[in-house]
């Protein structure tokens, strides 16, 4: 539960702060035709936002959970290490969903969710019979990730993005994340650091990559003020 609270927070406020705005520029960018442009400035941003620290969780989601929370939340970093993916493709496919009502294709975005329950349903029986969460996790993931990346593609292709575009915008912040946390993942893989100070130099380098993003794209900044106004307003 810990864990899942941990990993909707940041989905939920980036959610808000792009989603809050996307909905009203798709419906008029539909109508003056830059629809495609708002949707890729818009799917950029998500994905810059996405990967990194979601990125850094995965590898090191247990150690943070120890230290944030106790030595005894260290099995719900687990839980939230292998449940990262999923949240990582959802945080960018959820604030675009507006896009299919937009397009009158809310029928599809419907059929959408009923296969993303159904895939739920049989990773727990699936897990169950195996009486393993960490089973039944990972298929939830698994399937989770690969639903909501297949809806995302649907999405996007509906004004025009391609796949390749949405593959090669994905794999160019996936390697400039890595670029950016690699001192890190080092220092994991090589044993001869602490886990605190794993984290530090992981958060570091997080830091860095967001400043980075910031200075390269002036309306990073504005989101991530539109979300510290949405945390100080809950």
């Amino acid at each position: 539960a810990l864990g899942h609270r941990v990993l909707s927070m940041p989905m939920s406020l980036v959610g808000s702060a792009i989603g809050q705005v996307f909905f009203q520029r798709a419906a008029q960018g539909r109508h003056d035709g830059t629809l495609t442009t708002v949707v890729v400035a818009v799917f950029r941003r998500l994905v810059v936002f996405s990967i990194c620290p979601f990125l850094l969780l995965i590898l090191i989601g247990p150690d943070v959970f120890a230290l944030v929370f106790g030595p005894g939340w260290r099995e719900a970093g687990l839980y939230a290490s292998i449940l990262a993916p999923w949240t990582m493709v959802m945080l960018v496919s959820s604030p675009l969903s507006p896009l299919l009502a937009v397009l009158e294709r809310q029928r599809t975005g419907l059929l959408f969710h009923a296969a993303l329950i159904s895939s739920r349903v049989v990773s727990l029986l699936i897990g169950g019979n195996v009486e393993s969460v960490v089973i039944a996790l990972t298929l939830c993931a698994a399937s989770g990730a690969a639903i909501g990346l297949w809806k995302l593609i649907y999405t996007l292709n509906l004004v025009g993005i391609s796949v390749s575009q949405v593959l090669l915008q994905i794999a160019r912040t996936l390697l400039l994340a890595v670029m950016f946390i690699s001192p890190a993942l080092a220092l994991r893989l090589a044993a001869v650091a602490t886990p605190h100070t794993i984290i530090l130099v992981g958060g570091l380098g997080v830091t860095l990559y967001y400043l980075f993003m910031g200075a390269r794209d002036p309306q990073i900044v504005a989101v991530v003020r539109r979300i510290r106004a949405l945390r100080t307003g809950a």
